[in-house]
This record gives structure tokens, C-alpha cells and sequence, in this order.
């Protein structure tokens, strides 16, 4: 008699081995992928002229039309697993596992602040540039559920970064001719629509499935009914967070059209949340996307055009040969886990 942990209780059923006997993450993995496929299908229909330009060269569609192409390729890819692939190993959050990323955590940080600015100041647009991709695949192995979800969460956000008016040449970047988006997208407002915002629905339609949502990724937890007085207030919660949500996005620029794109990017984070695509994957690489543009092309205007300037600074080649380290392991541990489902 198969006995199925507490901790997995109200869930699909679970195998022996801890794997879900049938569609463990082919939906999910098969709709994300037709979303971004259709997101790197515009934005690749969108580009002008040729986006690469003369070698050496970074014109102002070379960041979008690399990270479309790829989140074509990545797209695909989803779309294959779902359809190959029905078999997948749920992973949970230890808090043996929290407690160590917690330290791990507030230590970086006092080692920032005793340190890093220092090291700062010795670091050039190349060794930023490096840096900055370095961080975005360590975000990426350590997703839990899926990489290759990760891997599309940060093309995306690369995409969401490129958008408004060139800083070097002024062009016009997907803006489809409305000059709300000539500024581009608020950084602000992005992470109050996926975060905030799609938390907040998410609450206010289903108190049960916002609960599982957080409690299915620690194991552990005990995936108990809610009572009628918890669900009234965490739907009134819910209304609360949406509006409070709503109320910063118009301060921001006294504008509605902040307050449209952060119900739109609410709903964005809702589909994100439900199928377990990591949100802050996806915050994390808008946010670097315009320095890691920006700070490429000031290395390659200093190389004039040469871009083993990567390799030749002791300081982006460190960030260069950990970063494919990073991901060679990454590609190793998803092609074991594929053909080993047991194997963790």
C-alpha cells in the first residue's frame, strides 16, 4: 500500500519514487512555451533592418534580436518537453534548505556593503557586463522546478528591458507607435504587476490555491482546507493589495495607462505563478537588461569592435569561465534528470 505524505496531501497522486504518474509538468511546460513563442515570434516580426550589423558592431536591435531568437529556441524546447515528456519530479524547499539560502543571503549582503563597493571601483564595462550575466545563470540554476522555465523567464525579461527609445541612437524599440511606451516599461511597475498585483488576484479568485501555491514548494507543509473566516479575509486582503497596487502605479506619473500595464502584467504573473515560472527570474534580468546592453557596447566602443575584450581582463573572464561553468552543469543536471526521472 502506496502511502502518500502529508505534505503532498490534496495534490495529484504521487508514485514511490516521488514522481507524478501523469502530466507532472507537460501543461504547463507546453503552455509557457506557446507563450513565449508567440512573445519572440512579435518581437522578432517587429525587428528593423538587420539587426546585427557590420561584425564588431552592436546596433540598437542586436540585445532584442538575440533574445528573441533564443526564446524562439527555448520556446521550442518547452514545447517538445511537454509533448515528450509526462513524467516529473516534484521538488520542495527543505527549511533546512530556506534557513542555508536565508545566510547565504543576509552574508552576501554585509559582504556588499564591507567590500563589494570597494572591488566596484576596479571594475570596468566589460567585467559589468560579465558580472551582470553571470548573475542571471546563477538565477537560473537555482530554480527549483524548471531551468529551462528560468531560462525563458530571463529572455523575457531581456525583451520587456529593450523596450522604449534607444539610449545611443534614439530608435524607436517596440513601442508599436505609442508614445507611453516611448520611455519604456517602469521597473516599478513591473514588479508591482507580477509580484504584488498577480499575488493579489490570485488571492482574491481562489484563497485555497494562493495558499498551495506557497505551501506546495516547502516540504513539509500540510495542505489543510481553509476555513470560510480565512478565505473572507484573505479575499478581502487580496482586494487591498490590487488596490493598493493600482493607487502607487498612478502616483508614479499620475496615468492610467500604468495602472492598464500593471493589470496586464498582473494577469501575466497569475499565468507565471500557476504553472511555477519564476517571477523574480524574470524582474531580476529586467532590471539588468538595459546596464548589460549598455555596458557591452561602451566595452566594445573602448576594444574598438573587438569582443575578446571579454576574455582579456582577468576580471570578465573570472565572470566569463564560472558563467559556462554555470551552465554546463546546469545542461549536465537536466539531461541526467531527464533520463534518470528517479535521480534528483
Amino acid at each position: 500500500m502506496n502511502v502518500v505524505p502529508a505534505a503532498y496531501a490534496g495534490s495529484r497522486p504521487m508514485s514511490h519514487d516521488g514522481t507524478r504518474p501523469h502530466g507532472g509538468r507537460d501543461f504547463p511546460d507546453i503552455l509557457l512555451g506557446g507563450i513565449t513563442l508567440a512573445l519572440a515570434v512579435v518581437a522578432l516580426a517587429s525587428l528593423k533592418g538587420a539587426p546585427f550589423g557590420p561584425p564588431g558592431r552592436l546596433g540598437e536591435w542586436m540585445l532584442p534580436a538575440s533574445a528573441a531568437g533564443l526564446l524562439a529556441v527555448v520556446s521550442l524546447g518547452l514545447i517538445l518537453r511537454g509533448l515528450l515528456l509526462s513524467r516529473g519530479r516534484v521538488d520542495r524547499w527543505r527549511p533546512r534548505d530556506l534557513l542555508i539560502v536565508t545566510a547565504l543571503v543576509v552574508g552576501g549582503d554585509l559582504a556588499w556593503w564591507q567590500w563589494g563597493r570597494a572591488v566596484m571601483l576596479h571594475l570596468g564595462p566589460s567585467d559589468l557586463a560579465a558580472m551582470m550575466v553571470c548573475a542571471l545563470s546563477i538565477a537560473v540554476a537555482l530554480a527549483r522546478v524548471s531551468r529551462l522555465r528560468a531560462v525563458a523567464m530571463v529572455l523575457v525579461g531581456l525583451l520587456l528591458a529593450s523596450v522604449g527609445t534607444d539610449i545611443a541612437t534614439g530608435e524607436a524599440r517596440f513601442t508599436m507607435g505609442l508614445s507611453q511606451l516611448a520611455d519604456g516599461i517602469s521597473s516599478t511597475v513591473l514588479a508591482l504587476g507580477l509580484l504584488v498585483t498577480a499575488d493579489g488576484l490570485l488571492c482574491l479568485a481562489s484563497p485555497s490555491a494562493y495558499v498551495e501555491s506557497y505551501a506546495r514548494w516547502v516540504a513539509g507543509w500540510f495542505d489543510r482546507s481553509l476555513s470560510t473566516s480565512a478565505a473572507i479575509g484573505l479575499r478581502v486582503a487580496g482586494a487591498m493589495a490590487v488596490a493598493a497596487a493600482c493607487y502607487a502605479a498612478f502616483a508614479l506619473n499620475n496615468a492610467v495607462w500604468d495602472v492598464g500595464v500593471l493589470l496586464v502584467l498582473g494577469a501575466f504573473g497569475v499565468v507565471c505563478k500557476l504553472i511555477g515560472a519564476n517571477r523574480l527570474v524574470l524582474v531580476m534580468a529586467f532590471d539588468y537588461g538595459l546596464l548589460i546592453e549598455e555596458n557591452i557596447r561602451r566595452a566594445l566602443l573602448i576594444s574598438r569592435g573587438d569582443p575578446l575584450t571579454f576574455l582579456t581582463r582577468p576580471y570578465s573572464a573570472s565572470f566569463v569561465i564560472l558563467t559556462c561553468a554555470v551552465l554546463a552543469s546546469i545542461t549536465l543536471m537536466s539531461i541526467r534528470r531527464t533520463l534518470n526521472p528517479r535521480h534528483p
